[in-house]
């Protein structure tokens, strides 16, 4: 086979990959599952003198390129002695009115007097996720103090964004010009390169 030959051949499947690539996209961009930890056994711990302690996420950084939603929070708390606690998991705004002795306060998960908690939670895609305070308290007034190891995570679709398909269209067309440009290149080679047949003798 003539090298003209395989280089039409290999230009036109460099051709059918980028055009297969083009059609294969998504018609709009995909939504992708994400998850992330925002507390990993953090030790919360009360005393005497302390009759609460919280832990916020305050370095979660919840910057996206793209569009979100299902925003889910789950997560576990557990006393290590197995004593009894209150539980709580606040926005910044309830977690300081409740703080200040606020009552009904509303808080995204309330537990009381259990040993141990499993909680799962929704917040909307414009609440922060650095705005959750996670709450352990001594429903006891001068009792033995509590030690409570608290994990959580973060879980979100995310849109991927637009950059993604104008990449898969960009690398496609390229494909597409650079099969075609080969294929035309060779065929054209071998037509110009052809060598004519001598014509016979005639009688």
């Amino acid at each position: 086979m003539k090298k003209s030959l395989i280089g039409v051949i290999v230009g036109f499947l460099i051709l059918l990959c980028g055009i297969g690539l083009i059609i294969a996209l998504p018609p709009s961009a995909p939504w992708v599952a994400r998850i992330d930890n925002i507390a990993e056994g953090e030790v919360l711990e009360t005393y005497d003198w302390l009759s609460y302690d919280y832990y916020c996420p305050y370095f979660f950084f919840q910057f996206h390129g793209g569009e979100t939603k299902n925003w889910t929070v789950n997560g576990t708390a557990v006393e290590v002695n197995g004593r009894n606690f209150n539980f709580y998991v606040f926005n910044r705004t309830n977690f300081e009115l409740w703080k200040g002795g606020a009552t009904n306060v509303q808080a995204y998960v309330r537990r009381a007097n259990v040993t141990s908690v499993n909680f799962e939670f929704s917040i909307g895609s414009g609440e922060g996720v650095s705005d959750l305070y996670f709450v352990v308290e001594n429903p006891s007034t001068w009792s033995e103090h509590r030690l409570v190891t608290v994990s959580a995570t973060v879980q979100w679709q995310e849109k991927q964004t637009l950059g993604f398909a104008l990449l898969g269209f960009f690398v496609g067309g390229i494909l597409t010009l650079v099969g075609l440009a080969t294929a035309l290149a060779c065929g054209i080679y071998a037509l110009a390169t052809r060598e004519k047949k001598p014509l016979r003798n005639q009688k």
